[in-house]
């Protein structure tokens, strides 16, 4: 089957969003048995030779996300964003989707099912979906993956963002959303979510196409033997609102009162993007070490005795969190961090929403070597066995072969 790939950016396994590096195992694991298309905007120096090596074939088209010595001028970029955002409010669209919203991508989509027979359009991200809607070709099935179901997180955001500014851009892109993202899933002959509340959402707005949950693969060396250290841990991309103000609520309100019951204990973090006011926090706080972006992610995290993410803003599945138990690191988390997972607190996965309950679970288990390691091999062999690549692959294969066999809606 020939299938093109519709993506937001490259897919890469190394990258610090989980969205690229999931995207990565899949378009990777199809390639062997298929011929993968990817129409994918690039940053300045992002390199598609690795996936090209492994048979898929990239169309890359260029889109300057942040300014600097690899992108445009601030001001060039700023002015981009500014037009987008006026744009939105005036066509009251979702600025996420005005941003990526390139005719040139839509041209280049038809262009490569005209030339290349293509027989399936796999869309990663609702904010393509414009670009692939304009296909002038409606006999080609097309298949939407909501990675995030963009109405759930700026609802959460509108009530509980810690900023005014959060709660009004929340309450704006909410009512945005709610308008517009049923109706584009409604334009795909079929949509993917991540999780089991993500699919009861779509179709409580409206949504009528066929929706199907896939977990994410996890993809983890072995970390077996690695030795815990007393350290807490956090990891995340830091231009997303909900990573800046889980880190804030953990460097505000939780961590001064775990460093009181264990002084020695050491807050380590790693992420891109951690600059400004948040950085000098961080540099301010007694026991906190930031690494930046970390090659080897696994390890970083697998030392570390707990990972503990205060999250409260986004939606669907939260992959920090699958990957931490994979590589045997227990996690602490809220109830929103947890969405989707279905693991339990005997297999590492230990969930409270108020902030003393946080802390006093990442206390204990920092007091308790013993019941880390347990719960450490407990979540590894878990999460590796819900969320294999073996049973994503599968899923979407046997999508694939409905939406051939019954065609376009």
């Amino acid at each position: 089957m020939k299938i093109l790939f519709v993506t937001p950016y490259l897919p890469d396994e190394q990258a610090g969003a989980a969205g690229a590096q999931l995207i990565y195992r899949i378009i990777t694991g199809l390639a062997p048995r298929h011929q993968v298309h990817l129409v994918a905007f690039v940053n300045p120096g992002d390199d598609p030779r690795e996936l090209q090596a492994l048979g898929v074939q990239v169309h890359p088209l260029p889109l300057a996300r942040r300014y600097g010595s690899s992108g445009p001028p601030i001001w060039k970029l700023a002015g981009r964003r500014l037009f987008d955002l006026l744009l939105s409010l005036l066509l009251r669209r979702p600025f996420q989707l005005q941003k990526y919203r390139r005719r040139r991508a839509s041209r280049l989509i038809t262009q490569l099912v005209a030339e290349h027979g293509i027989d399936l359009i796999q869309c990663e991200f609702n904010v393509m979906a414009p670009n692939v809607l304009a296909l002038g070709d409606p006999a080609v099935p097309k298949l939407l993956v909501e990675h995030d179901v963009s109405i759930k997180p700026f609802a959460r955001m509108k009530g509980a963002s810690r900023s005014l500014g959060g709660r009004l851009q929340g309450a704006l892109q909410y009512r945005f959303w709610l308008r517009t993202e049923p109706r584009l899933c409604n334009r795909f002959d079929q949509v993917v979510t991540l999780t089991s509340d993500d699919k009861s959402l779509l179709e409580k707005h409206g949504v009528r196409v066929p929706v199907e949950v896939i977990p994410p693969p996890i993809h983890v060396r072995p970390q077996a033997g690695v030795p815990k250290e007393q350290a807490v841990c956090f990891v995340g991309s830091y231009n997303r609102q909900a990573n800046r103000e889980a880190l804030e609520e953990l460097l505000v309100d939780l961590w001064p009162l775990i460093r009181v019951a264990r002084p020695e204990a050491e807050l380590r973090l790693a992420g891109k993007y951690l600059e400004g006011s948040l950085l000098d926090r961080v540099n301010a706080t007694a026991g906190v070490s930031q690494a930046g972006f970390v090659a080897d992610i696994d390890r970083f995290i697998a030392r570390c005795s707990v990972f503990l993410a205060p999250i409260r803003l986004g939606g669907g599945l939260k992959m920090k969190i699958t990957h931490a138990l994979a590589c045997g690191t227990p996690v602490v988390t809220t109830s929103v961090g947890g969405e989707g997972i279905d693991i339990s607190a005997s297999s590492g996965l230990l969930v409270a929403d108020e902030g003393a309950d946080l802390v006093s679970q990442t206390v204990a288990l920092l007091a308790d070597p013993q019941k880390v390691a347990k719960l450490s091999a407990a979540a590894a062999r878990e999460v590796r066995e819900k969320f294999s690549l073996e049973g994503a692959l599968a899923s979407y294969e046997r999508i694939y072969n409905q939406l051939a066999a019954i065609g376009p809606q």
